[in-house]
C-alpha cells in the first residue's frame, strides 16, 4: 500500500512504535532525517523558512542547531509528548513545502 506523505505523518503519529520500534524523541528524529534524505533525493525539501513558521505555529523556538529539542525539554514534556510535537512540526513543514510546491506549479 502507498501512501502520500501526509498520510505517511499521520499513520506516524498515531502509532510511531509500528514505524520505529522503540520510540523516543532520538528515533523518530532519526527516521524523519531518514525521511528527510530520501525526500531530497526526490526534490522534496521543506525550506528552514516552511520549518520555522510551522514550529513557532506550535509556539515553538526552533533558533539553533537542534531544532525545538532545547524548547521541548526545557517545558519539562514527556517523551511522549516531545515525539508528539516533533512529527507535529514537521508534519506542518511539509505540508508548508507542498502547498509551495503545488503553487510553483501553477
Amino acid at each position: 500500500m502507498a501512501f502520500s506523505l501526509c498520510e505517511l505523518l499521520d499513520h506516524l503519529s498515531k502509532r510511531p512504535h509500528m514505524w520505529v520500534g522503540t520510540v523516543s524523541f532520538a528515533t523518530i528524529q532519526a527516521y524523519l532525517h531518514g525521511l528527510a534524505t530520501g525526500l531530497r533525493y526526490a526534490g522534496m525539501e521543506y525550506t528552514p523558512d516552511e520549518y520555522i513558521s510551522a514550529a513557532e505555529s506550535r509556539g515553538w523556538d526552533p533558533g539553533g542547531s537542534i531544532g525545538i529539542l532545547r524548547d521541548v525539554k526545557r517545558r519539562g514534556l514527556s517523551d511522549e509528548e516531545m515525539v508528539r510535537e516533533l512529527i507535529a512540526v514537521e508534519s506542518d513543514a511539509y505540508s508548508r513545502m507542498l502547498t509551495r510546491l503545488e503553487r510553483q506549479k501553477n
